[in-house]
């Protein structure tokens, strides 16, 4: 082990959580991505926004809803943290679990708003269809099928949205509705989109 030699590095912590995080082991990748966020002592290292995010991430997987917000909420006042989307996304997730959906849904523009960060380590997306998907399946939970296929047609059209995330779950609600000119309308769309 690494760490051993070097229980000081917080590079190394970091490095270490990761294996934990692929290994499914979420509680103890979260302690060591806090170990590795304490070493730093306040030095914003390389890989600063992934260990972050990376922490937002495994608390949300592991299913500790609160502690994710409250991180979120500290992490939100660091001034170049707040320029990243995925942080509000990931916020907007963690309220979305505890249904607190308003919060969620403030969380989820807020990450619209916040925008692409194209200065480094960010899930490209999450400042654009990725929330928008997310909230258009809130709206669905929420029963209020019109406003989510309009979300969600915002989201599948975004023009970050190459791939047309969130296509499939669309698709499932014209279906359900009986909207086949809709259906038709986006299939429409979508191949002229191809041709383009």
């Amino acid at each position: 082990e690494i760490i051993d030699k070097d229980t000081d590095n917080p590079f190394n912590w970091y490095n270490k959580g990761v294996m934990e995080m692929i290994q499914g082991s979420y509680n103890t990748a979260i302690d060591d991505f806090l170990k590795s966020h304490s070493l730093t002592n306040g030095i914003r290292m390389a890989y600063h926004n992934d260990l972050i995010m990376r922490i937002a991430q495994c608390m949300i997987i592991d299913g500790q809803y609160n502690q994710a917000i409250d991180f979120i909420k500290t992490v939100s006042k660091d001034p170049l943290m707040k320029e990243i989307p995925d942080i509000y996304y990931y916020g907007g997730i963690a309220y979305a679990k505890i249904e607190k959906y308003p919060l969620a849904i403030s969380y989820f523009q807020k990450a619209i708003d916040t925008g692409e960060y194209t200065k480094g380590m960010s899930n490209f997306g999450a400042g654009s269809f990725l929330p928008k998907i997310e909230w258009g399946k809130l709206l669905l939970i929420r029963k209020k099928k019109k406003l989510a296929i309009e979300k969600l047609k915002e989201a599948v059209f975004d023009k970050n949205n190459v791939n047309h995330q969130g296509l499939d779950i669309l698709v499932e609600l014209l279906k359900q509705e009986n909207l086949t000119e809709e259906l038709i309308k986006l299939e429409d769309l979508i191949n002229k989109e191809k041709k383009a």
